[in-house]
């Protein structure tokens, strides 16, 4: 039985559902950041311990880049994001401890194969606190990658394509706060796009008219909000973050709800 935590998890398809890591307790009642694998079974309705370790606060075995290792783990921090068209998962950012032990917001993206039980470090820093990589917005490259950050909400589109939206992190300039960027990557080139939004922190929302569509429009720089996905439309609901003019001390609540088609 995993212990008590705050964490997300997956469903392959099989209808197994899966957890990783989450803020929680260890075998021995510990509380810190976990990095735990389990997997339950929707026919035997028993949890079975994957892989990863039953003690809080481990940091990162990375190896080497693109790689899949039975050594290499994620550690404590990032959180599940993606499950591809081959019933891999995906990891991307979180607050943890990277290769060397360090404690802060992390950009790595892992991906996990069920079938091999492996980790991958497919991209992203092995440290801490790296600041994002914008390149030109709408133009995919090599070299972008989305600053380290926690947070942040995640969808896949109808061409397997992983979406992810604001959070709170590090942007173009090595500046922490709230974003609001929208970042495409995909696995098949394994490049990430900007999309949308700005490239430093607390970027004010454009709302323009209700109901109306419009390239200008954007939430304004959040974390913690609500995204759900109906095939059609992803849905943003609330968070908290930015009022319209700009940055707020006091971070409030949101209750705005926004729309963007599934490309």
């Amino acid at each position: 039985m995993p212990g008590a935590r705050a964490g997300g998890g997956f469903k392959d398809a099989d209808g197994n559902a899966w957890l990783y890591g989450g803020s929680g307790y260890d075998s021995n009642g510990t509380l810190g950041g976990l990095s735990d694998l389990w997997r339950y079974s929707a026919s035997s309705h028993q949890w079975t311990w994957v892989s990863g370790s039953n003690i809080v606060n481990q940091k990162g075995v990375y190896g080497t880049r693109g790689v899949a290792s039975a050594t290499n783990t994620p550690g404590t921090g990032p959180g599940p994001s993606w499950v591809d068209a081959n019933g891999n998962f995906w990891f991307f950012a979180g607050t943890g401890y990277d290769t060397n032990g360090n404690l802060g917001d992390l950009n790595a993206l892992w991906k996990y194969s069920p079938s091999t039980n492996q980790f991958t470090w497919v991209g992203g820093s092995n440290t801490v606190n790296a600041r994002g990589v914008y390149g030109t917005q709408g133009v995919a490259a090599d070299t972008n990658v989305p600053g380290a950050r926690h947070y942040t909400s995640t969808w896949t589109d109808a061409a397997g394509d992983f979406w992810l939206f604001g959070g709170t992190g590090l942007d173009s300039t090595g500046a922490y706060n709230e974003l609001n960027d929208l970042w495409k990557y995909s696995p098949s080139t394994n490049q990430w796009t900007w999309v949308a939004g700005s490239n430093t922190v607390n970027g004010a929302a454009s709302y323009g008219t209700p109901g109306v569509a419009a390239a200008a429009n954007i939430p304004g720089a959040r974390d913690d909000f609500s995204v759900w996905n109906d095939g059609t439309f992803v849905w943003l609901f609330g968070g908290e973050g930015l009022n319209p003019s700009g940055a707020d001390p006091n971070a409030p609540a949101w209750n705005d709800l926004w729309k963007y088609p599934v490309k």
